[in-house]
């Protein structure tokens, strides 16, 4: 994941637990990625390239924009925590 991703990932977690509207309906939620190398984990490369003291403290303030864990998790804590406050399987 880089940084834009890991705001992405964070900001639809978000909205999905914080707007009724959305989440009303709702049933369960499928992430999925793609192209040929899809990977789950950190592009350290990305992250470090792009600015590593700003990118490593935007990942790891507390708390992060996106209040996941009540607010306690920062960024990189949230794109996880967000999601298992949802009320469905994702």
């Amino acid at each position: 994941l880089d940084m834009p991703m890991f705001e992405a990932i964070a900001d639809a977690a978000s909205r999905l637990k914080n707007d009724p509207t959305l989440n009303k309906n709702m049933r369960v939620i499928l992430l999925s990625g793609e192209g040929r190398a899809f990977c789950t984990g950190l592009d350290a490369k990305s992250v470090t390239l792009s600015g590593p003291t700003k990118n490593l403290d935007k990942l790891l303030e507390r708390p992060s924009e996106f209040g996941g864990e009540d607010g306690l998790g920062n960024l990189a804590q949230d794109v996880c925590y967000l999601w298992r406050g949802l009320p469905v399987p994702v």
